[in-house]
């Protein structure tokens, strides 16, 4: 599947480098493009690049510099044209990038890509990297010459040198990802881990249920301590100790002669004791 780079009417390019990564972060071809206008190139100035129609436009266009990479982002603007989107671009230096993705033509496990550049534009040189992927094997690139490694990724070399407006360039890339494992598959968000997603309800739900429940505990409580205004927290210890005490006289058959309880409060007393202890009320004899 060709892919081809036309310029029209546009300075001299002192040089240009591209690369091709197939396969990098998408099932894709992701080209990279970096210029370097000629000295003698009066600025600003407008570069006309046209890339094909079906890579959609550019993922990425802006100023470059050769020794920090690109920088802050340019004006440029698109047009279709046939099976092309020429894209205007608008700088104010010498240093321009472009990117965008293309398909690669997919057969199981083979990957093929045709790049071409049909000239229009004099260059002092032209180098073209590929990036061979991590998992590719046995892969051709026509006209390369040097593999060389960075970063851990080998990239084969095509050096073209100087062009003229008349002379064009095509690079055939061919090989196998037998697992298809892209290079930097670390750039896909998976959807497991996607923010936003639709929660599991199975796994929240119980606790739902459980809240629920207790707030109707609560509110229950509320309601009947409203109809009940004489049960305080005091006549509440008062209830809890007339039950415990006859509880006991229940298990005993008789009332138990050791136990004595406040009937205010409900805090346990002694046999001798005349006043609760807890909330001073005259206790009850007998």
């Amino acid at each position: 599947m060709p892919s081809s780079i036309l310029a029209q009417d546009v300075p001299c390019i002192e040089r240009l480098e591209i690369e091709l990564w197939p396969e990098y972060d998408r099932s894709e071809m992701l080209v990279i493009l970096r210029l370097e206008l000629a000295d003698d190139v009066s600025l600003p100035t407008t570069v006309e690049l046209s890339i094909p129609r079906r890579a959609g436009g550019p993922s990425a266009v802006a100023k470059w510099d050769p020794d920090s990479g690109p920088n802050d982002q340019v004006r440029w603007s698109s047009i279709e044209d046939g099976e092309w989107i020429r894209i205007s671009i608008e700088t104010d230096t010498s240093g321009v990038w472009l990117e965008y993705y293309d398909a690669l033509t997919l057969e199981g496990s083979e990957r093929s890509y045709t790049f071409q550049w049909l000239g229009g534009f004099e260059i002092g040189s032209l180098r073209c990297m590929v990036q061979q992927p991590k998992a590719a094997e046995s892969m051709h690139v026509s006209g390369a010459g040097d593999v060389v490694e960075d970063g851990g990724l080998k990239y084969h070399v095509v050096d073209f040198g100087a062009l003229t407006t008349s002379q064009s360039v095509q690079i055939d890339i061919s090989y196998t990802n037998p697992i298809g494992q892209l290079t930097n598959p670390a750039m896909i968000v998976r959807p497991e881990e996607t923010r936003g997603g639709t929660p599991d309800v199975s796994a929240w739900l119980p606790y739902v249920i459980g809240g629920f429940g207790a707030l109707i505990l609560i509110l229950g409580f509320i309601f009947w301590s409203r109809l009940h205004p004489g049960m305080g927290s005091s006549n509440l210890r008062r209830w809890f100790g007339e039950k415990a005490q006859k509880n006991d006289e229940a298990e005993t058959g008789k009332t138990t002669r050791t136990q004595r309880f406040c009937h205010y409060c409900g805090t346990r007393a002694n046999l001798d004791d005349n006043f609760c202890r807890n909330c001073g009320t005259k206790l009850r004899q007998g």
